[in-house]
């Protein structure tokens, strides 16, 4: 929805187009909703199809199946086609695009601790930080120049690391205390 939102204020604006063909990854269920949902925007002149990917069955692989709207059964084109080729390549390589951003993603959400609040002080240095010393406690009572050895920490951001985990430290302390 949002794409297309996008796709078809530009062509009112006349600063757009449609593609040729939207390719959609997966069978008849998900083309029906990509074709509900380009009804619902008001695009119904562009030409659209799925891809199911071949599935492993008794005895070998279904084949690749390509579904497209208004056609009950779906199209089994010849295997060895370089249609199908390049289409399931487009498929294959939309998948790991999409894998490889959600896994960044999730990567950069994953790396949430005191050090990254520490100005200067990114998800990178701070995972370098724990892989060399284990815990935040233990980088508690490092000098700053041992801190300073792992490799893209300078000594001003050495110091800042000291600085804010020792107030941090006394803050926590002083809690457990009142």
């Amino acid at each position: 929805t949002r794409r297309y939102r996008r796709v078809r204020d530009a062509l009112e604006e006349g600063s757009g187009r449609y593609p040729d063909l939207l390719l959609i990854d997966g069978g008849k269920g998900q083309l029906g909703v990509a074709t509900a949902v380009l009804k619902d925007l008001g695009i119904e002149d562009l030409d659209t199809a799925s891809i199911a990917k071949s599935r492993a069955i008794e005895g070998g692989h279904s084949p690749e199946r390509f579904f497209v709207p208004g056609r009950a059964n779906p199209i089994i084109l010849p295997q060895n086609s370089a249609v199908v080729h390049l289409l399931a390549r487009v498929r294959d390589e939309a998948h790991r695009f999409a894998i490889t951003y959600h896994r960044e993603r999730r990567k950069k959400a994953t790396l949430r601790t005191s050090l990254t609040d520490i100005p200067g002080l990114g998800p990178v240095l701070a995972r370098r930080l724990l892989n060399k010393f284990g815990s935040i406690a233990r980088i508690r009572g490092l000098s700053a120049d041992e801190i300073a050895e792992v490799p893209g920490v300078g000594r001003s951001v050495a110091e800042a690391i000291r600085q804010q985990l020792a107030a941090r430290g006394a803050a926590e302390t002083s809690e457990v205390k009142d």
